[in-house]
């Protein structure tokens, strides 16, 4: 495998306690579409939530990054600013999708 993209993005929103906070699941994918782990992810929430978090892909492939709080749920976006590993080129024009909407 020489190449990784985003393969696509699950958006939730949970409550804990009186606040509430939004989990992106990224799943990266080589160009064969094997899983890719340890693979760096770092996107953006807009809207309700903001902030710019990452997170590493697990052995399935899968970075969960999670919002900062607030205090009632709202509609959001999230966007995949990057992706990066060592071994592997980040190919944005082989994304499933860049951004989601929740």
């Amino acid at each position: 495998a020489a190449e990784m993209h985003v393969h696509s993005i699950v958006l939730s929103a949970a409550k804990k306690g009186k606040s509430w906070n939004a989990t992106a699941q990224v799943t990266i994918l080589d160009e064969n579409g094997a899983a890719v782990s340890g693979a760096t992810v770092t996107g953006t929430f807009s809207g309700n939530y903001t902030g710019t978090v990452s997170g590493i892909t697990n052995t399935s492939g899968v970075a969960s990054l999670k919002s900062g709080s607030k205090p009632a749920n709202g509609s959001f976006t999230f966007c995949v600013d990057n992706v990066a590993l060592t071994d592997l080129t980040y190919n944005a024009a082989a994304n499933v999708e860049d951004c989601d909407s929740y």
